[in-house]
């Protein structure tokens, strides 16, 4: 049998396990659904451990460097004007408390580049997307994402040797702390190798399988019109370039040729709001490096770090504003917000400073 106990705003419940609840902050709600609950301890149980969730949640927000409480709604005001999802709020507080300083600026600069999107229903629905579909974010706030595609022309590299370059110059470079400069492919340096492919002409040459009419190179964004795409987030398959999860693309899936992109937030332009599709319609990528697909067919994610967000965040077009005036669930009217130009500088420094 439980026992309640209420003076004003101060609540206290005895359960029959011998364990209570307390809260200073009981409202005519909560003592009427007490009231109609009081027979169905299991179920009065659940509820008031969420209202004691809720409460720990707000002193963590109102104790963080990062957020901003008002009323309901949670803000990151050196960023941006528009409300932070709750699944945001906690990941943020989660690695405030690790003190993850590594994770907090990826967060943050995730959120920029989102704050820097016009449009509502992306800003919402984006990171519910991200974590129902495992995607990873870069350091400097990029999605980490995966599409396939055909090879349009052959150049001096071959595809299996575009992967191992790749692979070879990440590995001894970042994980081994090697200078590719002093290691030799073929004839020619690993250095070299990955600038000719990278940032030259030797790489091949691919293109999507539907239409066949992009021309996709590492290390090059490929990019349309945002006025083109479709931004209606129920069409599923329609307009605009289609980037999934590791999880949603499978081998020869639209394509025999399966590779890494970055995907910048703000570039998104239709995040479906269904459970069971895991791909996602955007204006711009930037191809990062190709993969391998395992017996099943699916996506073996690369084990190295990504640093061509940088060479991929110089090249950022800045244009237009923040559409504060789109209102959904998660965004409010802001008056006074950050230029997409006062937050592009902010990021750079960020990793000048990095």
């Amino acid at each position: 049998m439980i026992k309640v106990f209420r003076k004003n705003n101060f609540i206290k419940v005895h359960f029959s396990n011998g364990k209570t609840f307390t809260s200073t902050k009981c409202t005519d709600d909560m003592w009427s659904y007490i009231g109609q609950n009081y027979d169905n301890e299991k179920k009065l149980k659940q509820y008031l451990l969420k209202e004691s969730d809720k409460e720990e949640l707000l002193k963590s927000i109102k104790a963080s460097h990062y957020l901003t409480l008002k009323g309901s709604s949670v803000y990151m005001t050196d960023i941006s004007e528009i409300s932070i999802p709750e699944n945001l709020v906690s990941k943020i507080l989660d690695a405030e408390e690790k003190k993850d300083q590594k994770e907090l600026t990826k967060l943050r600069n995730f959120w920029r580049l989102v704050s820097m999107n016009p449009d509502a229903r992306v800003r919402n629905n984006i990171f519910w997307f991200i974590r129902k579909w495992g995607l990873k974010l870069s350091e400097s706030g990029f999605i980490i994402a995966y599409r396939n595609a055909d090879i349009k022309q052959a150049k001096s590299y071959s595809t299996s040797e575009v992967k191992e370059i790749i692979n070879s110059y990440y590995t001894n470079k970042y994980i081994q702390n090697k200078d590719p400069k002093h290691i030799y492919y073929k004839n020619t340096t690993l250095e070299e190798a990955y600038k000719n492919i990278m940032e030259g002409n030797q790489g091949p040459v691919y293109t999507d399988h539907h239409s066949h009419s992009f021309n996709i190179k590492l290390g090059q964004p490929v990019s349309m019109p945002r006025e083109d795409t479709d931004t209606c987030q129920e069409n599923t398959c329609s307009r605009g370039l289609h980037v999934a999860s590791a999880g949603w693309l499978s081998q020869n899936y639209f394509g025999s040729v399966g590779m890494q992109v970055l995907v910048n937030p703000m570039n998104i332009v239709a995040v479906p709001p269904e459970d069971s599709y895991g791909k996602m319609r955007t204006c711009e990528y930037f191809p990062v490096c190709l993969v391998d697909f395992d017996k099943e067919g699916h996506v073996i994610e690369p084990e190295i770090n990504l640093y061509n967000d940088i060479q991929y965040l110089q090249n950022l077009k800045i244009e237009g504003k923040i559409n504060n005036e789109d209102v959904d669930h998660y965004t409010l009217v802001a008056n006074n917000y950050q230029s997409r130009e006062d937050i592009y500088d902010s990021i750079l420094q960020t990793l000048k400073q990095k």
